[in-house]
């Protein structure tokens, strides 16, 4: 032949070329060969059968890397020793590892570190890559100077000597049956002759470098296409990597005595939009140009409120495209490295019906059955970790049944199974008989699998072993059911990959015997070769369907002609290059310039190949191009977009922007969130008037950024809801509503906690979620136990003479029987299962202890005495209960349960005082009151008044079961116990009668409530809780309207996800259901903070 052929040009320039050589060796009657990567095998045929209109490939070969060895292995077979596949290459580095560990300093004892095989392993292929021989590498490890890099260059020629060893006499590796293959198709002929054009590979590695020179002298031609432009071009830095392989390329042919030709075209993509053509050019260029035409319909950029908001834009995205006359093969998602909710992507593709080609692959360490069995040799090795026994028992794989397993879990997590627990039987609870059945069936075949390898004289019978196990498993079975069941649900791609994992697991025990021989594996050691193992190793499948979108990574997205593209999940450092690897970048250049040799890739050379691949990418489409980011995780922390979406910004400062916070920094008009602000509301209006069709582009977007904006995003939240419509309610079906809801009995909590968020209302009463039990101890546990103890402490203390003038000593002496009563029920609890949990029950105890104390002090110093404790309403046996009446005359009871009922007698008559104990400090609010979300004082305070008439009302108080410290320079005991006692004060409303106050405390000081009274007999401003009696007895009848509104709401079908708001913020950072819902607290109920007792008194029209 006459001279190679390196053909450079731009993104979607290249294929073009390919094609064209292609036809006119077709015409001159030239057999042509296509050499592709392997995965692009499948889509360069249909590519070129679509690009030369031909019925088939007869006169066309498309061959890739695993393709070629096959044809050379058909022909002329192969040598006697076996491949050694990257499986059998991490258990080979491990085994050395751990048979050199004395003899190792830098990587001693990090077998068992996530990553060191993969990254020793690695560092080896680098060496051998750079063609660096262990003598050299000898060699510069003694002149090197630093301790650290002189240790970890010894470790790697120890490693390398002692792997070359290990393979040396029965396996080969990749590369020595590559350079086989190669030098086997050279003398065998297949290819001579023949036109051969290589395509799809990002630069010519060394194999392929290899294959070009020992066929360049066989063929007719052969020409290699590579996307990329010259040296001298604004961006060509980013093609540093394709143009020192080029260099090497040429100098290997002319070792071979072969001249070279590298021609760059500049070809001219047909049909591409300006604004992508300008992209190319500009993507990556030093010193870039902005873009002043238009990028409508064109260029997107979207900010998604969540993962669930982007994956649905990019959704409706392509279904708008598809409806515009583009075919779904036509168009692409290129993924991020690394992206993540990759899931939520795909749930809602499937959802829309969108058809799509996944050319991701699966890692083989993720699917179930490796899973489950690395888990069983972890609990065989480190212990029942409960983790990995419910990954074994969920797995689908072993004796358990998915149901079993879930139950089994279950059982687990109620009863605090860990450790050495799973080893004895299941005792507690009333499952136990069924769950120890299940942990038996479980942990046998482990077991088993235990004595097997204990027994085992060598590799090959701990291999047997490993096999018994997954016998045992019945796991072959399993994978066929299942496979028959991800058919008959058409989920042909998942189907393809189970059935290549069985095929897996017994080739790496085969490699696993031969390498070890007659070595035997510890348990700890075969659990860390098999992860090594397994961590490198992808599943592929065939596309499900021919005509989808084509989903990718970055760089690796083999696509033919693609007219609209999307970029998602382009968070904040996607571009951020790789790590260097095993040597820093100054150890890098270090080497490479005392011995000669390009040794892997350094950092810098890593950050060009990452903007190589987006290159790539980002100029892949012709039409249409979307780049799209998420503002909040899938957990709700908040996520920045990657430094590429400013680039675009600045690229094109009109670009077509929607979704959250923007903020684009040129926009002349407005020029500052407070001038957007004040201008939008005049937009609004004049849209709201009908003056306007609609807002102008710019303000439109304005708007979007102030409504995500920290410092504007409430005012301009305000002005929207003034100016706009409301949008229309989440409801059900009334009928709907009053199945799922039983409503004609309703406690305070359940009114409290539908105005606290309607949707939360209905989860937790309507959907009714089974909540998995935990062994642990919640806050409700917490309060059960204080309200049991103080409710207790009141009967027992109120029937003795003394009370309730109390010394501290008898407080005491009460509360340890009552104490010592109620502990005997934390056996068997976390508050007993280590000294985390005793010491968590013994602040409870000093906690309820110490509230008894302030209990009893302030009972001493109060007129007020105690009538009922933990007293029912609206039950049986109890008060009865409040009725309320709704709009529709219908009636519902509200039942509850009061803590305390006090009462007080003077000459105007029998007052009226109920208390609440709460395990965490709490005061009443206006705001919360009129919104529903605090009833329950005034319900409780109704609900005790209309059981006896004639009484009056005094008050209705919170009381804090807290134990407060103070700080203070005081030294005089009495004086600090007054100053705590002052810090867990009653909370709540009181009428402002001068001698209801003072019965409450007659101390000089009054430390039970806080001042109400000024010396002038005035009322305090800061008393604000003290109001008249006709205001209390009116607060009681608005909380009673209130609780017939809520009532009708949720009758009514109300399910709104519009949450209130603390101190802190949203509510929804505690609600369980804050993933279902996806609100996020974006949206919720504003408080009339402005609001006052007398307002909300005088509003009711019960009165």
């Amino acid at each position: 032949m006459s001279r190679v052929k390196i053909i450079g040009d731009r993104n979607g320039r290249v294929w073009p070329l390919v094609l064209r050589d292609a036809e006119e060796s077709r015409k001159a009657g030239r057999r042509l060969i296509l050499y592709v990567p392997e995965q692009y095998t499948l889509q360069a045929e249909r590519d070129i059968i679509t690009g030369l209109k031909l019925p088939g490939l007869l006169d066309i070969q498309v061959i890739s890397p695993r393709k070629l060895k096959q044809q050379v292995k058909e022909q002329t077979g192969t040598g006697t020793r076996r491949p050694l596949n990257e499986m059998g290459r991490a258990m080979a580095v491990h085994r050395v590892m751990t048979e050199q560990e004395e003899n190792l300093s830098y990587y001693r004892n990090m077998t068992e570190l996530s990553g060191a095989v993969s990254r020793v392993s690695g560092a080896l292929d680098e060496l051998r890559e750079s063609d660096i021989t262990p003598e050299e590498l000898d060699e510069y490890a003694a002149g090197t100077g630093t301790g650290a890099e002189r240790a970890k260059l010894n470790d790697l020629k120890i490693l390398w000597d002692g792997y070359e060893t290990l393979i040396s006499e029965q396996f080969d590796e990749e590369k020595a049956i590559w350079t086989d293959a190669v030098s086997r198709l050279e003398n065998s002929g297949l290819w001579n002759g023949a036109d051969v054009a290589v395509y799809g590979f990002d630069a010519i590695r060394p194999d392929l470098r290899e294959l070009i020179a020992h066929l360049c002298g066989k063929v007719n031609s052969l020409s290699v296409y590579l996307i990329m432009d010259e040296k001298q071009a604004p961006d060509g830095r980013i093609f540093t990597q394709q143009h020192e392989s080029t260099d090497q390329l040429i100098k290997a042919l002319e070792e071979v005595r072969t001249l070279s030709d590298e021609v760059y075209p500049h070809s001219v993509r047909e049909g591409c939009a300006p604004a992508l053509q300008f992209l190319d050019r500009n993507l990556f260029a030093l010193n870039p140009e902005t873009w002043t035409g238009e990028t409508e319909g064109v260029l997107k950029l979207y900010a998604g409120s969540s993962p669930w908001d982007e994956a649905e834009t990019v959704a409706s995205t392509l279904r708008g495209w598809h409806e515009e006359g583009i075919p779904w093969n036509q168009m692409a998602i290129a993924l991020p490295p690394g992206a993540g909710s990759e899931g939520i992507l795909r749930a809602n593709l499937k959802i829309s019906g969108i058809p799509f080609v996944w050319q991701q692959k699966d890692k083989a360490v993720n699917h179930p059955v490796c899973r489950m069995l690395l888990s069983a040799l972890s609990i065989l090795s480190d212990g029942y970790r409960t983790d990995k026994v419910i990954t074994v028992a969920r797995s689908g794989f072993c004796t358990l049944t998915e149901a079993e397993g879930l139950c089994l879990e279950d059982y687990a997590r109620a009863h605090g199974i860990e450790g050495r627990r799973w080893q004895r039987p299941f005792t507690n609870g009333e499952d136990a008989e069924e769950t120890e059945a299940l942990r038996q069936r479980l942990l046998e075949p482990v077991e088993e699998l235990r004595t097997n390898l204990k027994e085992a004289r060598n590799a090959a019978e701990s291999a047997e072993a490993l096999v018994g196990f997954l016998e045992a498993q019945n796991v072959w079975n399993r994978l066929q059911e299942e496979e028959e069941m991800l058919l008959q649900h058409e989920m042909y791609r998942e189907a393809i990959i189970n059935r290549q994992i069985w095929k897996l697991l017994m080739d790496l025990l085969d490699q696993l015997g031969t390498l070890l021989g007659v070595r035997r594996a510890a348990i700890r050691d075969l659990r860390y070769m098999l992860e090594s193992a397994l961590n490198p190793v992808s599943l592929a499948a065939l596309p499900e369907q021919e005509d989808g979108v084509i989903i990718g990574e970055t760089g690796h997205l083999l696509a033919g002609d693609i007219r609209a593209l999307i970029l998602p999940q382009a968070q904040d450092g996607m571009l951020t290059a790789p790590e260097s690897g095993w040597l820093t970048d100054t150890e890098r250049k270090r080497m490479e310039e005392a011995t000669g040799k390009t040794i892997g890739i350094s950092r810098e050379a890593g950050c060009l190949i990452r903007k190589y691949d987006f290159y790539r990418t980002l100029t892949l489409p012709r039409e249409k191009l979307m780049i799209s980011w998420s503002l909040r995780s899938e957990e709700g922390g908040a996520l920045q977009p990657d430094g590429l979406i400013a680039q675009i910004r600045e690229l094109y400062p009109n670009i077509h922007e929607e979704g959250g916070m923007l903020g684009q920094e040129n926009r002349k008009d407005p020029a500052t969130p407070r001038e957007a602000l004040e201008g939008v509301g005049n937009w609004l209006t004049e849209l709201k008037d009908g003056m306007i069709p609609e807002m102008p582009q710019v303000w439109r977007t304005a708007l979007v950024q102030l409504l995500h904006n920290g410092t504007y995003g409430k005012a301009a939240h305000r002005l929207l809801e003034e100016m706009l419509p409301q949008k229309e309610e989440q409801k059900l079906e009334k009928d709907t509503a009053r199945k799922l809801f039983m409503t004609d009995r309703l406690s305070i909590s359940r009114l409290e906690q539908f105005a606290s968020c309607p949707y939360r209302h209905f989860i937790d009463y309507g959907l009714r979620p089974v909540k998995q039990e935990e062994f642990t101890y919640e806050s409700n546990d917490a309060g059960t136990f204080f309200h049991e103890a103080l409710d207790r402490y009141m009967k027992q203390a109120g029937t003795q003479k003394d009370w309730p003038y109390f010394t501290a000593e008898q407080v005491d002496n009460v509360m340890d029987t009552i104490l010592t009563e109620l502990t005997e029920e934390w056996k068997d609890t976390p508050l007993r299962e280590d000294a985390m949990g005793e010491w968590t029950g013994e602040g409870y105890l000093r906690r309820v202890r110490r509230a008894a104390q302030v209990l009893t002090r302030f009972a001493a110093n109060s007129e007020f005495r105690t009538i009922a404790t933990e007293q029912p309403f609206g039950e049986n046996e109890g008060l009865p209960p409040v009725i309320i009446t709704l709009a529709d005359g219908s009636k519902t009871a509200i039942r509850g349960q009061i803590d305390r009922i006090d009462t007080y007698e003077n000459g105007e008559g029998v007052w009226l005082r109920v208390v609440d104990n709460k395990s965490r400090g709490k005061k009443p609010d206006p705001a919360k009151m009129e919104d529903g979300e605090q009833l329950q004082l005034m319900i409780y305070l109704k609900a005790a008044a209309d059981s006896m008439p004639g009484t009056r009302p005094a008050g209705a108080m919170f009381f804090p079961i807290e134990d407060k410290e103070v700080s203070t320079d005081e030294d005089n005991p009495e004086k600090i116990e007054n100053d705590r006692i002052s810090e867990v004060r009653m909370k709540g409303l009181v009428t402002a009668e001068e001698d209801l106050i003072r019965a409450m405390d007659r101390d000089v000081h009054p430390f039970s409530v806080d001042k109400v009274f000024n010396k002038d007999g005035t009322i305090s401003k800061s008393a604000s809780w003290a109001v008249e009696e006709k205001t209390l007895s009116g607060l009681m009848d608005a909380a009673v309207e209130k609780a017939g509104e809520l009532c009708g709401r949720m009758r009514d079908g109300d399910i709104a996800a519009m949450p209130g708001e603390d101190s802190l913020g949203p509510v929804c950072r505690y609600c369980d259901y804050k993933a279902i819902c996806r609100n996020g607290g974006r949206e919720t109920r504003k408080l009339n903070t402005g609001i006052t007792y007398q307002d909300i008194a005088g509003k009711n029209t019960l009165r």
